[in-house]
């Protein structure tokens, strides 16, 4: 998994959404820009403003496996399709959220799932 980098992300780059990104071990740091009329998002007009993580998992092993990505307040996930990008909307915590993560499991028949979580409470919200 990296951060997205100049691909087109539903109307976005991923520079117009965030810079700095890095992936440690178990923790995502780097700034959210903040984005206005991100209409390729969503429909949902009260998801077209706000903060986005834009994630590439186009190298991650293996190739076939189904990828499923989920934030702490998701209650599904989302399943990567062949691009293996992703956008998350990003709320910025409030009094009763404390810490935010983002869950990825990685199967395939005969190999061992793999679930890594991620505390993203190092993302900085830019107010720029």
């Amino acid at each position: 998994m990296t951060a997205a980098s100049s691909e087109d992300l539903a109307g976005k780059a991923a520079s117009d959404l965030q810079t700095g990104i890095v992936i440690g071990t178990n923790t995502i740091t780097g700034t959210l820009k903040p984005v206005t009329n991100y209409t390729g998002f969503s429909d949902n007009t009260d998801l077209q403003n706000g903060y986005y993580l834009a994630l590439d998992f186009s190298n991650t092993s293996p190739s076939d496996a189904t990828i499923v990505v989920k934030l702490s307040s998701d209650v599904a996930g989302t399943t990567l399709d062949s691009d293996r990008l992703i956008v998350e909307y990003i709320e910025p915590l409030s009094s009763e959220t404390t810490t935010k993560t983002l869950t990825v499991t990685i199967t395939k028949p005969e190999y061992p799932t793999v679930t890594q979580t991620y505390n993203l409470s190092g993302l900085v919200l830019s107010t720029e």
